[in-house]
């Protein structure tokens, strides 16, 4: 009984949402994420327990390209409505942002580009390398010198060794994962 109870209300729901939408032409619906679907970039919208599949993430549908807002699954949105075609206006929390495009900008571009960071990670990686071969070689240099003069007692080398010791170079995580490029 309950169960034929729901799917009349939901036909009523149904009903007056075109009624209402059909008089006052209204172009927006609250609705909660049930699940999205990147590739397509679509969603589907619960709007008091009736799913609303198939909802654009933009404003036109099967783009591939240009700036989307994935939500998050179980926040809230608003929809907007062209023809008889929903699309997400206004998110509540989103999971991440696409920029598909040729240029992303911030802040009027005037720092230049940002750091590749594949490229500085290998940077860092060769420039540890050399700093770490190098002080090996000063360090064997000192300790030749040093046991050719160790009759004068000079402890240039072991002072040295002893200085380096406890040097240890770390650049540490050079990645921002925030922000993809």
């Amino acid at each position: 009984m309950s169960e034929t109870r729901g799917r009349i209300l939901k036909v009523l729901n149904l009903i007056i949402d075109y009624r209402i939408k059909q008089k006052w032409n209204l172009q927006s619906i609250k609705g909660i994420v049930k699940s999205v679907n990147e590739t397509d970039r679509t969603c589907v919208v619960t709007v008091d327990n009736f799913d609303y599949p198939g909802v654009w993430l933009q404003g036109i549908n099967n783009l591939s390209t240009g700036f989307v807002q994935i939500p998050t699954v179980g926040s809230q949105v608003l929809m907007g409505r062209i023809n008889d075609n929903y699309y997400i206006a206004l998110f509540s929390k989103l999971d991440k942002v696409l920029f598909d495009v040729a240029l992303v900008q911030f802040n009027g571009g005037s720092n230049g580009g940002m750091v590749k960071s594949s490229a500085n990670v290998q940077n860092m990686t060769a420039i540890k390398t050399f700093c770490m071969n190098l002080m090996a070689a000063v360090a064997t240099g000192l300790q030749a010198v040093g046991e050719s003069s160790a009759a004068s007692g000079s402890a240039g080398s072991s002072a040295f060794q002893s200085a380096m010791s406890g040097q240890v170079i770390t650049f540490g995580n050079q990645e921002n994962n925030s922000i993809k490029q």
